[in-house]
Formats: C-alpha cells, structure tokens, sequence
C-alpha cells in the first residue's frame, strides 16, 4: 500500500525508489530523480512492453522497504 511516502528496492536495476505523494522518484547518480520513465509503476502493475500488463516477473522486480533500509542501502553504496 503507498502511504504519503513509501520506499522501495527495484530488486533488478539495484536502486532505491520512493514514492512521495503519488510522485515516483529513483535515487540516481547521488540524488533523488523524478521517475519520468514510469519504472516504479510499470513494476507495481506489472507492465512488460513484449506482454502487456500481469507480468509476474515484473511485479516481483520491486519491493517495499523501511526509510532506515533505503538510507542504508544509499549509505551502503549498494544503491546507484
């Protein structure tokens, strides 16, 4: 369920997302960038451009995560 802010980890690319307000945004090169190429929702509905929406391997591409984990994962380096 996305709160007012949620965090997640896109378990495939190995970045950090969040979604603040209905506004997705992927922490890029250092910095929070708004997520212009709809990742964060093609994964929460599945999308896959060769099969259209459903996928399952798509949907299990994202996955929720606390603030402390987030800023963890950035600290860590393990985030781009």
């Amino acid at each position: 369920m996305v709160k007012e802010l949620t965090y997640f980890w896109l378990n495939d690319l190995k970045l950090v997302a969040k979604m603040e307000d209905y506004v997705s945004y992927i922490y890029r090169n250092g910095k929070w960038e708004v997520d212009n190429d709809n990742i964060v929702n093609d994964r929460f509905i599945g999308y896959d451009p060769n099969e259209g929406i459903g996928n399952t391997d798509m949907l299990m591409r994202i996955e929720e995560i606390t603030e402390e984990e987030a800023k963890k994962l950035i600290l860590d380096n393990k985030a781009s």
